[in-house]
């Protein structure tokens, strides 16, 4: 009852904070946050499990030697939902994290593939058995890369090597 009273005699001000919160959280991107914490929330996706390809790429860090220190490469289901995790080659290695703006966070290429991929893609013991693998599923289609940057760019970052080795090459 009281609450009640409190709002009809200053809703006014009570209206402008709610509006005052909205925009502040819409212009620090806290929104996308939030979008992005409850889908990882209902997530339960091998392509976005950001665990399992931290570990995998640690472990298999010498397969992306081509790639330059800062070149990223996203990682989707589906590419029309720019939902997935980008991989971010750094000094020490990889760094994995889950984005809901896959296109827009700058990786070099997006590859596109399903559970099975990624399951059977984390399974490789070493680089030679993954670029095997990799090329086996884009030449079949379950496998599927796209270039995000253009050619240029994607030599100065270590792609066009990196994609060649595993049969891919941008037009």
């Amino acid at each position: 009852m009281r609450f009640t009273r409190f709002i009809k005699r200053y809703w006014f001000h009570t209206g402008a904070l709610t509006l005052g919160f909205i925009l502040v959280a819409n212009l620090t991107g806290g929104f996308t946050r939030l979008d992005l914490f409850m889908k990882g929330l209902k997530d339960h996706s091998v392509v976005t499990d950001v665990e399992q390809w931290q570990s995998w790429l640690n472990r298999n860090s010498d397969f992306f030697e081509p790639l330059a220190q800062g070149a990223k490469v996203g990682v989707t289901q589906d590419l029309e939902s720019a939902y997935g995790v980008i991989w971010t080659k750094t000094a020490a290695g990889f760094s994995v994290e889950r984005t809901n703006r896959l296109q827009k966070d700058g990786p070099g290429i997006i590859l596109v593939f399903d559970d099975q991929v990624a399951t059977e893609l984390r399974a490789k013991k070493n680089p030679d058995e993954a670029i095997s693998f990799l090329r086996n599923r884009s030449q079949a289609g379950k496998v599927q890369a796209y270039y995000i940057k253009n050619a240029d760019k994607l030599g100065e970052e270590g792609f066009l090597t990196f994609l060649q080795s595993i049969g891919l090459r941008p037009s």
